[in-house]
């Protein structure tokens, strides 16, 4: 986490260091980005850089932190009362959510893409424990549907957990590489016939 000297800094010279970190880890992955380029980017002395931060990763985990409170900003009435949706409801602004957030964040979207690019260390570092919260938190959403009558108690809760989350990662990641410009249109018709899928089935 920064220092309580980083956090004493006026605000621009903060966003100052996180620009520049920003500019770097969307354009290489964790193990390729260099501080130099950073830290000259950032135009701040070597030094400095270690009076706010630890090392590379520390600044790499303060940027995630901020992506995640950027991320909050667009949760909407019903996502912060997900109790009172369906599960394929909450899936669904769930979607509509983060292709909002990849269309007006588009670096924050490329370093969290480089970053899951491959599993490795640096993706369980950084994501690992939420990766399970998150797994948890749609395991209750299933479960309590199943409970209610809503969905097939046969279909594995931990399954199709990892199968939503793996869908709306790819697809809000992805939807930057399709395309300079982005119609949430389109996306918002694809991820109908995605929910058709699970709902449906593909038998006949």
């Amino acid at each position: 986490m920064p220092t309580q000297t980083f956090l004493n800094l006026p605000k621009g010279k903060q966003d100052r260091v996180v620009t520049a970190a920003v500019k770097e880890f969307s354009t290489r992955r964790f193990s390729e980005a260099k501080l130099s380029n950073i830290i000259k980017e950032a135009k701040i002395p070597r030094g400095s850089f270690y009076q706010y931060f630890e090392d590379k990763m520390d600044l790499y985990k303060h940027l995630f932190d901020i992506i995640a409170a950027k991320k909050m900003e667009y949760l909407t009435e019903d996502l912060m009362n997900p109790n009172n949706l369906a599960f394929f409801d909450l899936f669904r602004e769930l979607y509509r959510m983060g292709l909002k957030f990849a269309i007006e964040n588009p670096d924050y979207v490329k370093i969290s893409s480089l970053m899951m690019a491959r599993k490795d260390l640096v993706y369980q570092e950084i994501f690992g424990s939420n990766i399970n919260i998150a797994i948890d938190f749609y395991k209750d959403m299933i479960l309590r549907d199943q409970k209610e009558g809503r969905m097939d108690t046969n279909i594995d809760p931990d399954i199709l957990a990892q199968l939503v989350i793996e869908m709306t990662m790819n697809v809000t990641l992805g939807a930057l590489e399709l395309s300079d410009h982005i119609d949430p249109k389109v996306y918002e018709e694809k991820i109908e016939k995605v929910i058709y899928i699970f709902e449906k089935g593909i038998k006949r």
